[in-house]
C-alpha cells in the first residue's frame, strides 16, 4: 500500500454517494466555480464541495473516473516555517542571536506613531493564527476552528512547540489591542492522523470566510506555515492534482474567493533562502526554489525576513515563486527577542507584516488586499524589486499615510 491523503471535488447534487476511502469527520467544504483557464473538470460548471479521502497511489485514476467526482487535488503534508540553520556567513544566518525586542520592531515599524494619530492601537481587530494553536490563558482568543475536540481554539495544548503562541505574539507587535481567532492547523484529531494537511488549512479558510461574512471578522489572515520541498506535494508539476505549480487547486481558489470577500491575507515567504536555508529544504533553495502554492499568488502578500539591522537574513526564501514572479512582495523583521529568547524564521516576518495590516484595515476602513499590497510594496522607500527582499521593508506609519489619500 502507498496511501496518500487528496482532497476530492465533487457535485453537491452528485455527493450523496461517497467514493471509498472519504474521511467521514472531514466537514465538506464548498466552493465556487472553477475558473475557465483550459481547464475543465468533468462537471464543474457549477459551485461544488470538497472533502478529504485517503486512497492508494495507484488508485488516483480510478478516482478521478468515478461518475461522482469533478476532480482530485494535492493534499500534502505542511509545516512551521520555524528558523534556518545557523552559519556565519557575512548576512544574518544567526537566528540564535536576537538584535533586539518586540520594542525595536515596533519603533521600526513607525507602529507608534500610527497609534498616537488613530487615538488607539488597533481596537476592534481581530486577526486569525492560521499555525499550530494558541494558548487562551495568554492570549485573548476569540474562536477558531481545531481538528482536536480534546484541545479548542485556545487550548493550552498547542502543537508545533509553541509556534502559533510566537506568532501571536508577533502580531501584537503592531496591533496590541488584537483578538485572534486561532485556527490550529498543526493538531492532530486523536487517532486520525490529520494534523499538519494542506486540508486543515483549506478548512479553517472556509471556516474564515463563513465568520467574515457574518460579522466581518477576522480582517487579517496570518500564515507562517508552507511546504519546505516541492516533492512534498506527492503529484509533480502538469499533474492536474498539483498543488505547488497550479493556479486552480482547490486551496488557492479559497484563497482568492476570502480575498474578494474582504480578508486580507499574508503568507511566509519560507526558509529555503540559498544563503543558509533550512536542511528540510534538501535541493530546493535559492532563486525560484521556495515559494510554493498559494503563498506565492500574485495577489498574497508574500513576506520575507530581515533583522533590525536592515540586512537580509540569508535562508528566506527567493523569489521567483512558481506561481508569479515579484516575490516575495516585502519583508518583516525576525531575530528578535519576542515569544521566544529570538523569535525566528520568516514565520515572525509574517505576523508582524499581519498585525501591521490590522492596524491598517482598522484606521482605514475598506481597505482590501490588492490595495493593501500595493500599498505596503510603495511605501518601504526602497527602489524597485529583487528577489531576496522583494520591495523593501514594511513601514506601518508610511503605509498608513499614503492609504489616507487613496481611501
Amino acid at each position: 500500500m502507498n496511501d496518500i491523503s487528496v482532497l476530492v471535488e465533487m457535485s453537491p447534487v452528485r455527493a450523496a454517494r461517497w467514493p471509498s476511502g472519504v474521511d467521514p469527520d472531514f466537514e465538506p467544504v464548498p466552493m465556487p466555480a472553477l475558473p475557465t483557464r483550459g481547464v475543465d473538470p468533468k462537471g464543474a460548471a457549477g459551485e461544488t464541495i470538497v472533502v478529504r479521502a485517503t486512497v492508494d497511489r495507484a488508485a488516483v485514476h480510478d478516482l478521478r473516473a468515478h461518475r461522482d467526482v469533478v476532480a482530485v487535488w494535492s493534499d500534502p503534508e505542511i509545516a512551521p516555517v520555524g528558523e534556518g540553520e545557523a552559519r556565519a556567513p557575512a548576512i544574518d544566518c544567526s537566528p540564535e542571536k536576537p538584535g533586539g525586542d518586540a520594542a525595536d520592531v515596533s519603533r521600526a515599524l513607525g507602529a507608534d506613531r500610527v497609534w498616537q494619530a488613530i487615538g488607539h492601537r488597533g481596537d476592534g481587530a481581530v486577526i486569525g493564527i492560521v499555525d499550530g494553536g494558541i494558548d487562551g490563558t495568554r492570549f485573548p482568543v476569540a474562536g477558531g476552528w481545531s481538528p482536536d475536540p480534546e484541545a479548542p481554539p485556545g487550548s493550552p495544548r498547542v502543537a508545533w512547540d509553541g509556534h502559533g503562541n510566537m506568532c501571536a505574539f508577533d502580531a501584537h507587535i503592531a496591533c496590541p489591542a488584537a483578538r485572534f481567532l486561532d485556527y490550529s492547523i498543526g493538531k492532530t484529531a486523536p487517532g486520525a492522523g490529520v494534523g499538519g494537511l494542506l486540508s486543515s488549512a483549506l478548512q479553517s479558510f472556509h471556516r474564515a470566510l463563513v465568520q467574515f461574512r457574518i460579522d466581518g471578522t477576522p480582517q487579517v489572515l496570518s500564515n507562517s506555515w508552507g511546504l519546505y520541498q516541492e516533492a512534498w506535494d506527492p503529484f509533480p508539476p502538469g499533474d492536474p492534482s498539483n498543488y505547488t505549480r497550479n493556479p486552480d487547486h482547490v486551496f488557492t481558489r479559497k484563497l482568492l474567493e476570502l480575498l474578494d470577500a474582504g480578508v486580507l491575507v499574508a503568507f511566509a515567504a519560507g526558509n529555503c533562502g540559498g544563503a543558509c536555508a533550512d536542511p528540510r529544504c534538501g535541493a530546493d533553495q535559492g532563486p525560484g526554489r521556495g515559494i510554493w502554492g498559494a503563498g506565492g499568488h500574485e495577489r498574497s502578500i508574500c513576506v520575507g525576513a530581515v533583522n533590525l539591522r536592515r540586512e537580509w537574513i540569508g535562508y528566506s526564501s527567493e523569489g521567483p515563486a512558481a506561481l508569479s514572479r515579484e516575490k516575495p512582495d516585502l519583508c518583516g523583521y525576525s531575530h528578535f527577542a519576542g515569544w521566544f529568547a529570538s523569535d525566528t524564521g520568516t514565520s515572525a516576518a509574517c505576523p508582524v507584516v499581519a498585525g501591521t495590516l490590522a492596524l491598517l484595515a482598522r484606521s482605514r476602513p475598506g481597505l482590501a488586499q490588492d490595495r493593501a499590497r500595493t500599498t505596503l510594496r510603495a511605501t518601504t522607500g526602497a527602489r524597485g524589486w529583487n528577489p531576496r527582499t522583494g520591495a523593501g521593508i514594511v513601514d506601518a506609519h508610511a503605509a498608513w499615510q499614503a492609504l489616507g489619500s487613496i481611501l
